[in-house]
């Protein structure tokens, strides 16, 4: 028995070692950690382990709601890169692809890489800045690998961007543009001009995202208990362009999809009474402050005449007399 452990303990020894320099080998620089699940590897700061744990924790449900909306997976070998803060996104996102970022971006997939950089500073909801973007990046990661192959057909920028919120299930933030309003005055992108794109001001930028998700929503609601949007990229995948596979899919040509569209959006009139409200508040307080200030003016004129009235009773009559001589008796009063 003592001569079977003997035997035994160099080959543990070796398996051992190897295992320890395979895990060493796979380890990120010092300082930092990994967790992995499923195809992902997430690479995460020092002291951020919690974090970590978190995006661990979504990283199911976000990629089943990814394939909800797209029909794809994941790649093997995902790499999910959280970092500190903007600037660390920023840095990485210059080393790898040479771009420089805006600061308002809260995190990035480079499909190419099968990699995803996010930032641990987002002032959102818990839910915003863990489930939200990374099913936000996860779905740009899917897209781009189901139009990988060289016969897939190219994808349109807003389609990217408004695939991607539809499967966050992303609602307007309060400070979201009105799109009714601006479609109603044409103050709207035409999706042409987001083909390849987006203006890269955060106000431009968050007119962008709003058309793209709201007319990759539209689209989905043309054709009921079916999946279109999965159609359509499968359609793409194999090499029909964008605007005839959705020709085929929804039965219109996409210019007439978008004028539908955008008469869908000028038919609602949800934000008048808002901007009613807003034009009755700014008026009532246009006419406030004029009558103050109206009343500050009589109060002034009334105080000057009293305080004039006041100085004229209090003057000697002759001495009043002398300093307005009669220009009849004045000798030195020129003519």
């Amino acid at each position: 028995m003592i001569t079977g452990v003997t035997r035994l303990a160099p080959t543990f020894l070796v398996l051992l070692a190897v295992s320890f320099g395979v895990r060493a080998q796979g380890q990120p620089p010092s300082g930092r950690g990994t967790l992995t699940i499923r195809e992902a590897t997430i690479v995460y700061p020092a002291g951020r382990r919690s974090s970590a744990w978190a995006f661990r924790d979504a990283y199911g449900s976000a990629r089943a709601r990814v394939q909800r909306v797209t029909g794809g997976h994941p790649p093997e070998g995902l790499r999910i890169e959280l970092v500190e803060d903007f600037n660390a996104l920023r840095e990485k996102v210059r080393g790898a692809t040479g771009h420089v970022l805006p600061d308002w971006v809260g995190g990035v997939a480079l499909p190419s890489a099968h990699r995803i950089i996010i930032r641990l500073d987002i002032k959102e909801s818990a839910w915003q800045r863990v489930d939200g973007i990374l099913i936000h990046e996860l779905c740009h990661i899917v897209v781009h690998h189901l139009l990988s192959e060289p016969t897939a057909a190219a994808l349109p920028r807003w389609l990217d961007e408004g695939l991607a919120q539809f499967a966050e299930g992303r609602l307007f933030a309060p400070d979201s543009p009105n799109l009714a309003m601006r479609a109603f005055f044409g103050r709207v992108h035409a999706l042409a001009d987001l083909e390849d794109s987006f203006p890269r001001s955060e106000g431009a930028s968050s007119l962008a995202y709003a058309q793209s998700l709201s007319f990759v929503a539209f689209l989905d609601r043309q054709i009921a208990g079916r999946e279109p949007l999965r159609d359509l990229l499968r359609r793409m995948r194999n090499g029909t362009s964008f605007p005839d596979a959705a020709h085929e899919v929804f039965l219109f040509p996409v210019d007439q999809l978008e004028e539908r569209w955008m008469a869908s959006l000028r038919d609602d009139k949800s934000w008048v009474p808002a901007v009613l409200g807003q034009l009755f508040v700014g008026l009532f307080l246009i006419v406030a402050v004029i009558m103050g200030a109206s009343r500050i003016v009589k109060r002034r004129r009334e105080g000057l005449a009293r305080l004039t009235a006041n100085e004229t009773a209090d003057l000697d009559p002759e001495e009043y007399a002398g300093e307005n001589p009669d220009p009849d008796t004045d000798p030195i009063r020129p003519r």
